[in-house]
Order: C-alpha cells, then sequence, then structure tokens
C-alpha cells in the first residue's frame, strides 16, 4: 500500500523567552512531518540545525522535492540512503518510526528491543543575571538535575549563585560555544569547587583543537562540535 506524506509548518509562543549564549526564543516553529498507510499515521517534528543553514522551510522543500516514485517502497533503511545526514532526514525517520510502531503490535520498545524504562533527564534554566537564574533553580526543588545556559558574561556569578540556592543539585554547563579557551582555563578550578558535573561545548564549533590534550577539572563534552545523522 502506498506511503503517504504530509508537510506542515507549526508554531508555539513559549510562556517566557528561552534565552541562551547564542540567540533569545520566544516561539518554536517546527515542520510536522506526517506519512500515513492503510489510515495509521506515524508524525513527528524536526527543526532543523540554524549552524548549518537549515530552516523549517528548507526542510520542508527538500523532503516535497522527493520523487513520488520511492514512496511504494520507502523504509526506515532505504530512507539513509536517499537524503543526506540532516533535518529532512530526521522528520521522515521519526515519522516512519511512529508509523511502524503503530503498525505493529509490539509497539516502538519491541522493534527497538529496548525497554520502557524511566529515565532522568535535564532541567534546563535559561540565560539571565545571577540572581533570576538562582530563582529559577528555587523553584523547582523537585528536580535534582539541571542544565545551567550561560555565556561570557558573568558564568562564575551566576554558577556561584545558582550553587547557593540549589547545594543539593547536580549541575551540568551548557556555554553553547560562547567562551574562549582563556576563559575555559581560567574558570576549571571554580567549575569544580562548585560541584559541575559536566560542561557543555565550551568553545565555539570549529575550535575544538584546542581540547585535544587537555586535562581539565570536570568532563567537557561537544553538542554543537559532534554532528552525526
Amino acid at each position: 500500500m502506498n506511503l503517504k506524506l504530509k508537510l506542515e509548518l507549526k508554531g508555539w509562543r513559549l510562556k517566557a523567552p528561552f534565552i541562551t549564549a547564542t540567540e533569545v526564543i520566544n516561539a518554536i516553529q517546527v515542520l510536522q512531518v506526517t506519512v500515513s498507510q492503510g489510515g495509521i499515521f506515524g508524525r513527528a517534528e524536526t527543526m532543523g540545525v540554524d549552524y548549518l543553514n537549515e530552516t523549517i522551510e528548507s526542510l520542508q522543500a527538500e523532503l516535497a522535492a522527493l520523487d513520488p516514485a520511492v514512496f511504494p517502497k520507502l523504509d526506515r533503511a532505504m530512507l539513509q540512503n536517499l537524503l543526506p545526514p540532516g533535518g529532512s532526514r530526521n522528520g521522515l525517520d521519526c515519522a516512519l518510526w511512529d508509523l511502524e510502531a503503530k503498525q505493529s503490535a509490539s509497539g516502538i520498545s519491541g522493534l527497538t528491543g529496548i525497554s520502557l524504562e524511566p529515565v532522568s533527564t535535564l532541567f534546563t534554566l535559561s540565560l539571565a543575571d545571577p540572581e533570576k537564574m538562582a530563582r529559577q533553580a528555587s523553584a523547582v526543588p523537585e528536580l535534582q538535575r539541571l542544565k545551567l545556559k550561560l555565556n561570557a558574561d558573568a558564568p562564575l556569578e551566576c554558577l556561584t549563585a545558582i550553587r547557593a540556592a540549589r547545594p543539593d543539585a547536580q549541575l551540568v554547563i551548557d556555554a553553547n560555544g560562547s567562551w574562549s579557551n582563556e576563559l575555559l582555563m581560567a574558570l576549571g578550578d571554580d567549575l569544580a569547587r562548585c560541584g559541575v558535573a559536566l560542561l557543555e561545548q565550551p568553545l565555539p564549533r570549529g575550535a575544538d583543537r584546542a581540547l585535544e590534550h587537555l586535562k581539565y577539572p570536570v568532563p567537557v563534552c561537544a553538542d554543537e562540535s559532534c554532528q552525526s545523522s
């Protein structure tokens, strides 16, 4: 039975702006990808990656340009060679997973072989001044793992205020590539003193060579610098 594809641009305003080192987000704009077959619908959302020059409009155009002749036999395996890694392939792949899970009696757990167990995730604090970030942390005492969006302006002051407000919480910092190598090195001991569990993407994407032989007091991980399918 032929597979049908529907593409819709959707948007939702946030209750409050979400601020990172690189942008202020007032609304979430997504491309909703729907695939259907025999009255069963698989849905997903994709946004693309702005620093790779992807927009929801460019993703929509890429998917709309697919040859209709591929749809009678399109599946997740075929998709890997049909589109390059990126937001378009991600959105369609997730929609196909959702469709296949709904068509299968075993659901997504049976398809993946992964049991559905609760996982602990991070609650993100939007970038603000130290006092406001401390209030954000205090407002969620039941949440034990907090991600702090910080930039190069007063990062230590923000961290110290949050740690004072939440001595019990596990803290992760996400700098979104806004720090210099000099700032990174200057803050190391203070991050360790404040019990930071992980530092995410401190340096700009493409400046990672400075981290190659780095011995740092807290673990460092990549975000923007790590690209996959």
